[in-house]
């Protein structure tokens, strides 16, 4: 638990994000896209980015990330995988979760420090969907 707040702080701290004692990080996805693997097991293309102004709550205190979607979406987060920084400089952070269905999936945070913005993907065997997300002070 306190490795994972830790790279959970630093990382956001990476975002230039300034810890405070509550530990209840708030962000505004501002758009969203999806993958969906097929009837054969493949990976289809990315769905183009569509419009969004969901809200998303990360509780450092009790490991849960909330995303209010029209389907209110809740991820117990079980498990910091790692933190690593790819080739172009981005700064990824990947958890384990098990969400509200007790579907286990992961998530990964990234920074794209190279286009300065930043993303959630939520990750499951079948489908993948990403929200470019923006911090909400």
């Amino acid at each position: 638990m306190i490795m994972k707040k830790t790279f959970l702080l630093l990382f956001f701290a990476l975002m230039s994000i300034t810890a405070f004692a509550d530990d209840l990080l708030l962000f505004r996805a501002t758009s969203f896209c999806y993958k969906e693997k097929n009837s054969q097991g493949q990976w289809g293309d990315w769905s183009k980015w569509e419009d969004s102004d969901v809200q998303i709550t990360m509780d450092l205190t009790t490991d849960i990330v909330t995303v209010y979607s029209k389907n209110k979406q809740v991820y117990q987060i079980t498990d910091y995988v790692e933190s690593s920084t790819d080739s172009d400089g981005d700064d990824i952070v990947k958890l384990r979760f098990v969400d509200q269905d007790g579907d286990l999936g992961t998530m990964r945070l990234i920074e794209r420090n190279s286009e300065n913005r930043s993303e959630i993907y939520i990750d499951f065997n079948n489908i993948t969907w990403v929200y470019e997300v923006r911090r909400i002070e």
